[in-house]
């Protein structure tokens, strides 16, 4: 019977200020204290969320701001810390989701809609 399903709730804080950092450093392949004040910043617009954060890393790469980018001649990505600073962001992931689809060319948002129903 459903009364006698227990169900227990987890909650799922987002990420502190280290593991976060640690997260940031592996994926730009740089050391920690060369991206701490670029993970600060994306943890502070993201409180940790890791969904969140990975969304936004991708929005700010894919701004075409040269906001986020590899560079060549460096060899390492690099960053604008006060744009980003200053970047407004949505309040969740499904509004940062929205944002990105709103970038998309029309016509291949309505591929994606067709191809949605099948």
């Amino acid at each position: 019977t459903p009364q006698s399903i227990k169900i227990t709730k987890i909650k799922l804080g987002g990420f502190s200020n280290k593991p976060l950092n640690d997260f940031v450093s592996s994926i730009m392949r740089l050391p920690c204290r060369t991206v701490s004040p670029l993970s600060g910043i994306v943890h502070k617009k993201t409180a940790g969320n890791i969904l969140f954060v990975v969304e936004f890393m991708k929005t700010l790469e894919s701004s075409g701001k040269n906001i986020l980018t590899y560079s060549l001649a460096k060899r390492r990505w690099i960053w604008d810390a006060d744009s980003i600073a200053i970047m407004p962001v949505s309040d969740n992931v499904a509004g940062l989701l929205l944002k990105r689809l709103q970038c998309i060319e029309e016509t291949v948002l309505k591929s994606l809609i067709i191809a949605s129903c099948f």
